[in-house]
């Protein structure tokens, strides 16, 4: 692995190496990785808004719209008014949505286990330090933006 180069860019390079153990490991199932990245959040989080989706998966909103519009499509989603605000809906998984989520979750299961198993460390610490990092990424963003408006 080379040592030039920065942390972003070595996260750059880890997310290019995920991606080709996901895309290796999920070949089987019915949905490509980043298929499974957006079921599993909506799997997790239930009844979740695109709005919150967006936050958590530090997407735009329009992707996420998109998304839901092609797992809307699939017949993969049901939507249904937030009550609390009318303008905005929760969306959640039909059955055949939890289908295809379960049955892709089986060959991402052994992929992180492998990859657990390499890495050394608690799943737990690691996961702290990740996170850190992405809100380190998103405060650097934040200020930047703010520069950006005032300049």
């Amino acid at each position: 692995m080379p040592t030039k180069g920065s942390l972003l860019y070595d996260t750059f390079v880890l997310n290019q190496s995920i991606g080709i153990l996901l895309g290796r490991a999920l070949l089987p199932g019915p949905l490509s990785p980043d298929e499974y990245a957006i079921y599993s959040h909506v799997f997790e989080y239930d009844r979740c808004t695109p709005s919150e989706m967006a936050r958590d998966l530090s997407m735009p909103l329009q992707t996420v719209s998109d998304w839901v519009a092609l797992l809307r499509k699939r017949g993969h989603l049901i939507s249904a008014t937030n009550s609390q605000d009318r303008r905005s809906y929760h969306i959640s998984l039909t059955d055949e949505g939890r289908r295809v989520q379960r049955e892709t979750n089986v060959h991402f299961e052994r992929a992180y286990r492998l990859f657990i198993k390499g890495l050394g460390r608690s799943e737990r610490e690691m996961r702290a330090y990740v996170q850190q990092m992405t809100e380190a990424v998103l405060a650097a963003a934040a200020t930047i933006e703010r520069e950006l408006a005032n300049a």
